[in-house]
């Protein structure tokens, strides 16, 4: 066997894009952009990256659908610069990864010290055990990270409900703040008034919240093994782009209403507040935890596929492209 094969079906692809990019930005975000603006500020900062993640969401997903393979950036780096890209690539993306997995965990450790009232040095030792226990599980292979990734959704859906019902108050008094600033705002805006969002603070917050829609090129590693890539690729970008705004402005509007309420959401962790007024408490920041690890597994499959490929170009040693006899 010589190439992967294609297992990742539709709802597959979608429930992996997701994973890509929902965890630690999800759950850590609506604390950091608190701090960076006013509420009006935060509203507009979504808006303006809702609007700017749709080309990068378009763009992923004509080079997915014209370059259906497992080197996904890489063989796009080649086609548009020579050779040199895709040393580039393997270079700067393997080195995301290994930056990145850590601060994924440590966020993941960050939730549960709520739970077991850990010191420093236990929060580093969760995480390491985190990353060795979701990188076990990407090993066993495609159908067990799958089975973990649809748990994964399902348990993000629950959180979500949970936080919504439970905190409905602060949920419809933020969507009437988010609608009464859009409009005042860019009244404000258009009249220049004193009170007008500040366009610096905007893309500041803009700026923080882009780290919420990293993952979608990612999902170009895994592209090679997508049925029917000609139709799928397309919909696993625009679905999993759908959804994921979708999550994201329930916990924005959520949390928003919590900060014109004033509760404090600080830090990374910031969302361990609403949980106090929930009556489920401790069980849902053992779900926050596992979403953020989802992303483990899920960066794990991509980065091994980046290899994969590179090995088959010798970008990186051979034996890195040879599959195993399970494939």
């Amino acid at each position: 066997m010589t190439e992967l094969e294609k297992t990742v079906t539709l709802g597959r692809g979608v429930v992996l894009a997701i994973l890509m990019v929902i965890g630690s930005g999800l759950l850590g975000l609506p604390g950091l952009v608190a701090d960076s603006g006013t509420a009006q500020e935060v509203v507009f900062g979504w808006l303006l990256i809702i609007l700017a993640a749709m080309p990068l969401i378009q763009i992923c997903a004509g080079l997915g659908k014209k370059f259906p393979c497992s080197g996904g950036l890489f063989h796009y780096a080649r086609e548009a610069v020579g050779e040199w890209g895709e040393y580039a690539v393997t270079a700067l993306v393997c080195g995301s990864f290994i930056l990145g997995e850590p601060a994924v965990a440590l966020i993941g450790g960050e939730y549960l010290q709520h739970l077991f009232k850990l010191s420093d040095f236990g929060v580093h030792l969760l995480a390491f055990l985190l990353i060795t226990v979701m990188t076990l599980i990407t090993v066993a292979g495609v159908r067990l990270v799958s089975f973990f990734n649809y748990a994964a959704v399902a348990i993000l859906l629950f959180l979500i409900a949970a936080l919504t019902f439970y905190n409905f108050n602060f949920f419809t008094s933020g969507l009437g703040f988010s609608v009464q600033a859009l409009f005042e705002g860019a009244s404000d805006l258009a009249g220049f008034s004193a009170g007008a969002p500040d366009p610096y603070n905007v893309w500041k917050i803009s700026a923080l919240l882009f780290w919420a829609f990293l993952g979608w090129e990612n999902m170009s590693f895994g592209l090679g093994e997508l049925q029917n890539p000609e139709k799928n690729v397309k919909r696993v970008f625009w679905l999993s782009f759908g959804l994921t705004i979708f999550i994201y402005l329930m916990l924005a509007v959520t949390s928003i209403g919590a900060d014109a309420a004033g509760i404090p959401l600080p830090g990374a962790s910031g969302l361990v507040e609403l949980v106090k007024f929930t009556p489920p408490g401790n069980l849902l920041i053992w779900l926050m935890a596992v979403v953020v690890v989802a992303n483990v597994p899920c960066w794990n499959f991509a980065s091994s596929r980046l290899i994969y490929a590179s090995g088959k170009e010798n970008v990186l040693p051979a034996y890195l492209g040879k599959l195993s006899e399970r494939g």
